[in-house]
């Protein structure tokens, strides 16, 4: 009686996959399905608001009304980015180009103000290395970022991005020095959908819906990168900084030589979405 015995657990997870297909595109419907009435809805209030003006209390309801159409609206558009890059439909337009001309491009289209914010740290030689990425995926990682730290850290707050360049890939680390978040709070959770930061950080803003940074996330993936989370210890009762680091592959060090953007093969797009899936 002294024998080993194994034990193997046979599952059939098709009707698991099935299901979570299933809720998949149920998101993507809805979200399509509320596209229509809330741009509607959103003109019909900004066309209200350019009327004569209105009484004090009318006036804030109206306002409040704008508000939340905003909201909603913007909850709608990142639950169908969402639901595009979890059914492999984003549409992306990969290119190859130098870091530093993807970078350029973004502070390029920052407003003067959110631009004087952001520091950036470069290595010396940014140009050799070639990247792989789709620019508009860019601008909205490091504009959700960028927002984020505004919101929370107040008019004084600065946005520092450090550039380190390894062998076979690429660090971009941001930060800022805005109020941190609770000691016990997870970082990496924040990137969850529906997570939101807790009690160091003013109640009442954000995107009132958790669901930016699992956006910045999910696109970062999309791109072969990954979101890693730089922890410090702070003081008993105090705050940490809110670090986080994206890695991203090189594709090649190039040699000096002037490289403009070209576009990725679709077949290697494709390849880039099948691996995410």
């Amino acid at each position: 009686m002294g024998g080993v015995f194994t034990l193997l657990i046979f599952r059939d997870l098709e009707p698991l996959e099935k299901s979570l297909q299933q809720q998949r595109a149920f998101i993507n419907s809805l979200a399509h399905e509320l596209r229509t009435p809330l741009a509607i809805l959103s003109g019909s209030l900004r066309r209200l608001d350019r009327k004569s003006p209105l009484a004090a209390p009318l006036d804030r309801a109206l306002n409040n009304a704008i508000d939340e159409t905003k909201r909603m609206a913007a909850l709608v558009d990142k639950l169908l980015l969402l639901s595009e890059l979890d059914t492999d439909r984003f549409n992306w337009n990969l290119k190859r180009a130098p870091l530093d001309q993807f970078l350029d491009q973004w502070l390029n289209s920052l407003v003067a103000d959110d631009r004087s914010k952001v520091h950036m740290h470069w290595p010396s030689t940014p140009s050799n290395c070639l990247m792989e990425f789709d620019q508009l995926a860019v601008n909205r990682i490091f504009d959700s970022l960028l927002g984020n730290s505004l919101r929370f850290g107040g008019s004084d707050v600065t946005f520092t991005i450090n550039v380190v360049v390894n062998s076979s890939f690429v660090d971009l680390s941001f930060s800022d020095n805005g109020p941190g978040i609770p000691d016990d709070q997870d970082v990496s959770a924040l990137f969850e959908r529906f997570s939101r930061l807790e009690a160091h950080r003013t109640l009442g803003e954000g995107d009132g819906c958790g669901l930016g940074l699992s956006v910045v996330k999910s696109l970062v993936e999309g791109m072969r990168g990954e979101v890693l989370f730089e922890g410090e210890s702070p003081a008993a009762g105090a705050s940490k900084p809110f670090k986080v680091n994206l890695r991203f592959p090189i594709v090649k060090t190039i040699s000096g030589e002037h490289v403009v953007q070209v576009d990725v093969d679709p077949k290697v797009q494709e390849d880039v979405q099948t691996d995410q899936v």
